[in-house]
């Protein structure tokens, strides 16, 4: 598996106070396959690494919480060391460093956009073609020649929908795309894309199962681990067979409004998890509505953290046991759910307890997205 690490990587570990027997031995592999934690340290970043300190008993802060990250983890550390952050990025290809500490740095990130092209109107029970381009900004004209190439696989006059992610994206980061379609099949049903930086697609191969002459409304949507990142709508018609050779729709080209804001739900006893989620959130350029940084001293809490959920593109509900039994987490949840202006897909819920603790009645219907605890310890986070 592919090892991203960050300054602040292991955020997760350090703040749930955890000791070294009670890490999981899935976590302690994952982060220290050799038996030993490699850090990587850019040592050209001096806010990170004490100047003129050794290569392999370096001085500074990001070595002091690569200390105690091993000492939670129960390993040894051993220290790399890089003369760039670009260096040290790159060298994430080969293996060369379990967690690293790298400074947000723009000339390693690059601003992204994505298309979504298929047809605008199937057939039940046949495979069609829905192509995904990712790309710089500054190059859907490229990607629109891309989707002309392709149009004969998709269908002649293919739709478009196309949005901008909320902020640039480093290279190297990977983002996962999961097409969202009521009645449609989806083969893969997800794929990981190593993003670098300029222009790339992959197709998916759908199927229309049921509904024939009904409108299907869905999405494609695209995740840094366990964070939504962007939502491309995507709208077609579903025909049978006989009616198929009605004249196809004119192309539409679609943008949606990116992800800005998402509303933490959560429970105090799960701090730990979801700062590590809402600086992941940060460093992506999407705004955390959360209540100990949105609410000020004397305001009506009930209210004001209605508000919050009002302005909010997305809720996302942390569930465990602990917010299971949390009458202020149920309050927020049932007025997310009165929204219904926002759509169905507004509540989104995360678990990373096993068994998943059971969800109310109310939103049993709902997908509820696992995470893993050491995807947590890789997910972006800015310096």
């Amino acid at each position: 598996m592919l090892r991203l690490g960050i300054a602040c990587v292991g955020l997760f570990v350090l703040t749930s106070g955890a000791m070294a027997t009670e890490i999981a031995p899935a976590v302690r592999s994952e982060l220290a396959p050799t038996g030993k934690l490699r850090i990587g340290l850019n040592h050209g970043n001096f806010l990170l690494v004490t100047p003129g300190s050794s290569g392999t008993d370096p001085r500074g802060v990001a070595s002091d919480v690569a200390r105690e990250l091993g000492r939670r983890v129960g390993v040894p550390v051993e220290f790399i060391k890089f003369d760039s952050a670009g260096k040290l990025g790159d060298a994430v290809k080969t293996g060369a460093w379990d967690v690293a500490f790298l400074g947000a740095e723009p000339q390693r990130a690059a601003e992204i956009a994505f298309t979504a092209a298929y047809p605008p109107e199937v057939v039940t029970g046949r495979s069609f073609t829905l192509l995904f381009v990712l790309y710089r900004s500054g190059l859907s004209k490229k990607a629109d020649k891309i989707v002309r190439a392709l149009a004969h696989e998709i269908g002649s006059e293919p739709a478009q929908s196309s949005m901008a992610a909320p902020s640039p994206v480093a290279r190297g980061t990977i983002l996962t795309v999961v097409p969202a379609i009521p009645g449609v099949a989806c083969d893969p049903a997800r794929v990981d894309v190593a993003w670098h930086g300029t222009l790339q697609k992959t197709t998916f191969h759908l199927r229309a199962e049921l509904g024939a002459g009904a409108a299907r409304v869905g999405s494609i949507e695209v995740y840094v681990g366990p964070l939504l990142l962007a939502v491309v709508p995507v709208a077609l018609r579903v025909l049978t067979a006989d009616t198929s050779t009605v004249a196809r729709q004119r192309s539409s080209v679609s943008h949606a409004e990116s992800i800005d804001r998402v509303f933490a739900s959560y429970s105090r006893r799960d701090a730990g998890i979801v700062e590590a989620c809402t600086a992941a959130y940060l460093a992506l350029g999407v705004d955390v509505l959360i209540d100990h940084r949105h609410l000020r001293s004397g305001e009506e809490w009930r209210s004001s953290l209605h508000s919050l959920i009002a302005q909010s593109d997305l809720f996302q509900l942390y569930w465990s046991e602990a917010s299971a039994s949390s009458a202020e987490v149920e309050s927020e949840w049932r007025y997310a759910r009165g929204l219904t202006e926002k759509g169905p897909r507004f509540i989104r819920p995360m678990f990373w307890e096993m068994p998943m603790p059971d969800p109310p009645a109310e939103l049993s219907h709902l997908h509820f997205s696992r995470i893993e605890l050491d995807q947590i310890a890789r997910l972006p986070r800015g310096t």
